[in-house]
């Protein structure tokens, strides 16, 4: 059996029309950037290159509004959000802080630890475990968790710090109860 005709090995050889084809492609296209090329000139040209134009001031038709710097706007006045603290009966402290100027709620579980807590010779080992916390639960995968968040409209993040570790949520409130359920499986 040769090469041509093997089941195993599928090596075919150009026929010569082929190769005449690859050489007129080849040759057509050394024309071309042949022609393409700047044209070589050996005597120096006597022609002196233009002088710069001196740039001109700009003048906007509107000149007498922009010689006048506009006065700044009155200062918004600024309401500090009331904070409630308080302590569950596990011992977890909550900070709450209530805004109702959009329907959205946010929750964020922080707790003490992070990087400055990893065993010698583990190294990022917080930053890799909490990165993983955020790709799915125990009962859905990752696609699945994030397919669920999407229908939501629900977001769930972790992160790992030098001194920290946090876990949070933001939802619409229509939908707090389901990604909580979700935020919760995180954990």
């Amino acid at each position: 059996m040769n090469a041509k005709t093997s089941p195993t090995c599928d090596v075919r050889r150009p026929t010569s029309k082929a190769y005449r084809g690859c050489a007129l492609i080849g040759v057509t296209m050394s024309l071309l950037l042949a022609a393409c090329a700047p044209s070589r000139t050996d005597a120096p040209s006597s022609e002196q290159p233009a002088a710069a134009a001196a740039p001109q001031p700009l003048a906007f038709p509107e000149d007498a509004f922009r010689a006048k710097q506009p006065q700044p706007a009155t200062m918004a006045p600024f309401a500090q959000p009331r904070l409630t603290s308080f302590a569950l009966e596990n011992g977890i402290r909550v900070h709450l802080v209530e805004r109702h100027a959009l329907p959205t709620v946010t929750v964020e579980l922080v707790i003490e630890g992070g990087g400055i807590d990893d065993p010698p010779g583990k190294e990022g080992l917080a930053s890799l475990s909490l990165a993983l916390m955020g790709e799915g639960t125990q009962t859905l995968d990752k696609l699945a968790f994030r397919e669920a968040l999407a229908d939501l409209a629900s977001n769930v993040s972790t992160y790992a710090n030098a001194d920290q570790l946090g876990v949070s949520m933001s939802s619409l409130t229509r939908c707090v109860d389901a990604t909580l359920d979700l935020w919760a499986d995180t954990l």
